[in-house]
């Protein structure tokens, strides 16, 4: 159960310098061709779709984790 708090904090900071790429990338778009709207909705589908991949990725990982806690099936 330990290995389950300390592997969240340590995948979850070495998501957050690529995120911060897809924000510069985006600003990067903005001010080279002007296109804001595009530039940004593009870079929140991308936040939107990794946020959408870490949730199941953790209530994957949470139910087999915690698996024995569950209550018993006869």
């Amino acid at each position: 159960m330990s290995w389950a708090v300390i592997f969240e904090p340590a995948s979850l900071a070495s998501a957050v310098p690529s995120m911060l790429d897809v924000t510069a990338a985006a600003s990067r778009i903005y001010s080279d061709y002007y296109l804001p709207f595009e530039a940004y909705l593009a870079a929140a589908a991308i936040y939107l779709a990794a946020s959408f991949c870490l949730i199941g990725f953790f209530k994957l990982s949470e139910g087999r984790l915690l698996a024995y806690l569950a209550p018993r099936k006869h």
